[in-house]
């Protein structure tokens, strides 16, 4: 691909004439999920929107202007806030390193907490699309440094890099970001074509089927219904669900997100329930499209569901295997964090990176931090393989 001129910006993802450039089977780019969330992460985002020399649409992406306020997941902040803070990860670091980690906590967190964003919010993937390779994404990419200067922003970063998406990360390194590796996405890839066949490839095949056994002897049964008829009942479990994370139980603003969910990408969404005695007492929603699963949503009843049976991990996993296999899907994407759970049922690892580029001053701080950030997933991570 020829390069064009410099990026088309938009105010408003309804106003782009392509969108994306590229989907590479993502639900999460999307035109209509960019436009379910639009507004979600803050009220001041441009989609970018490259052509080359022919006028042939080339690359596209989303940025974002976040503040302090903005979620950790998507938050360069949260790097300071969240990972150089983090108990749990922190043990991973020797006591020399876990005192590095503190001091440059403190000294990035002003630095990181402004920034001009490129990601798929919620999606855990970065929001760049492109069909050209390298010469595609390089004026995009230096589009996101102009915006960081406009915005007068601490940082620019592009967050959730998988490590297949090598044109994109030789960029950004040649771009002058610097690389963290912050966790990874867990992946169920379905090679096998029924459930035996998944419990086959399981070391703890026994605890799977006294979990699948309690669940049923509960009095549990499973279906797949529309997300429409059950509004009430979700929106109710996920408000619960979100009570118990200490936010305030909003029901309304749970149904609010379902309703965007079903009016921009319910061609994608899919609601598996499972009733008891009539009555929805846990479900999980996921998107499927191209044949690759996402798991986005899942809630249960905790006063009425009784632990033991195991209803978490029945709808979540076994019956999403079950779902997949009826649907001839290839992988179920979990998404990132709960690795020990998700990994002993039989998820695989990819590795995530955040890619953060600052100014001359702090750089140096940077580049320490992001190798302490690094070394803490990777021995996390490394320790649940072992």
């Amino acid at each position: 691909m020829t390069v064009g001129p410099a990026p088309e910006r938009f105010a408003r993802i309804s106003a782009v004439p392509q969108w994306p450039a590229e989907e590479r089977s993502n639900v999460f780019l999307t035109r209509g999920w960019t436009s379910s969330v639009e507004g979600a992460l803050t009220d001041r985002q441009v989609y970018l929107l490259g052509r080359d020399t022919a006028g042939e649409v080339g690359a596209t992406a989303a940025v974002y202007a976040i503040g302090p306020d903005t979620h950790s997941f998507f938050n360069p902040s949260g790097l300071a806030t969240q990972h150089l803070r983090d108990e749990s990860l922190l043990a991973h670091l020797t006591a020399e390193e876990r005192a590095g980690a503190a001091k440059l906590a403190g000294r990035l967190e002003t630095v990181l907490s402004t920034s001009a964003v490129n990601t798929a919010p919620f999606g855990f993937t970065h929001g760049v699309s492109g069909t050209g390779g390298e010469s595609s994404l390089r004026p995009l990419v230096r589009e996101l440094d102009v915006l960081r200067r406009e915005w007068d922003t601490g940082c620019s970063a592009v967050l959730y890099v998988e490590e297949h998406d090598r044109d994109l990360r030789a960029v950004l390194t040649r771009e002058g970001y610097t690389s963290f590796h912050v966790g990874a996405n867990c992946v169920l890839p379905v090679a096998w074509d029924s459930f035996d066949g998944y419990l086959a490839t399981l070391s703890r095949r026994r605890g799977v089927l006294k979990e699948r056994r309690h669940f049923q002897e509960s009095g549990f049964t499973v279906a797949v219904e529309p997300v429409e008829d059950n509004l009430e009942e979700i929106a109710h479990l996920q408000a619960l669900l979100q009570e118990k994370y200490g936010r305030p139980y909003d029901r309304d603003g749970e149904r609010a997100v379902f309703v965007s969910v079903i009016e921009n990408i319910g061609e994608y969404a899919h609601l598996l329930v499972a009733r008891k005695d009539a009555e929805l007492l846990a479900f999980a929603m996921f998107f499927e499209k191209d044949g690759i699963i996402h798991v986005k949503m899942a809630a249960r009843d905790v006063e009425r569901v009784d632990p033991e049976s195991f209803a978490h991990f029945n709808v979540g996993y076994y019956e999403m295997v079950e779902e997949a296999v009826r649907r001839g899907a290839r992988e179920i994407n979990y998404g990132p964090e709960g690795y020990a759970t998700k990994l002993r049922r039989g998820c695989t690892a990819r590795n995530l990176y955040w890619y953060v580029k600052v100014p001359e001053p702090a750089r140096e701080d940077l580049s320490e931090a992001a190798r302490l950030v690094s070394l803490m997933h990777a021995r996390l991570l490394r320790s649940l393989a072992d």
